[in-house]
């Protein structure tokens, strides 16, 4: 391949530097990602949201393994949450808050989950 063309795979960060990451889904910039099991995040909290709610699919919806919850941080490019694997334990502390319409999408900011919680009031 030829070297200096000026294309590269990903646009190259400016001010914003997470701005870069989009919804696999909406294409919108990622501000809190959906954290599943198998470890992608490049879906948007809406979308996840959307489609556990409306289509009720478990998997990931960039591999489609199944996930039995999604975790939703602030989305931070690669330094991102992992997903936590003492994720009931801490639903039980309360270190994680889970949706009233869909206990399975657990939120790390409680005032995060509770707008979600009002965007998706049915």
């Amino acid at each position: 391949g030829r070297r200096g063309s000026g294309w590269s795979r990903k646009p190259r960060r400016g001010k914003g530097a997470m701005s870069d990451d989009f919804c696999l889904i909406c294409a919108e910039p990622i501000q809190f990602a959906g954290v599943f099991q198998c470890g992608h995040t490049d879906v948007c909290s809406l979308c996840v949201t959307r489609m556990r709610l409306i289509m009720s699919d478990p998997k990931c919806l960039a591999c489609q393994k199944p996930s039995e919850n999604v975790f939703v941080t602030r989305h931070q490019g690669s330094f991102t949450a992992k997903y936590p694997h003492d994720l009931r334990s801490r639903i039980k502390d309360k270190t994680l808050f889970t949706m009233k319409a869909c206990p399975e999408i657990c939120f790390d900011d409680e005032e995060v989950r509770d707008e979600m919680d009002v965007k998706c009031a049915l």
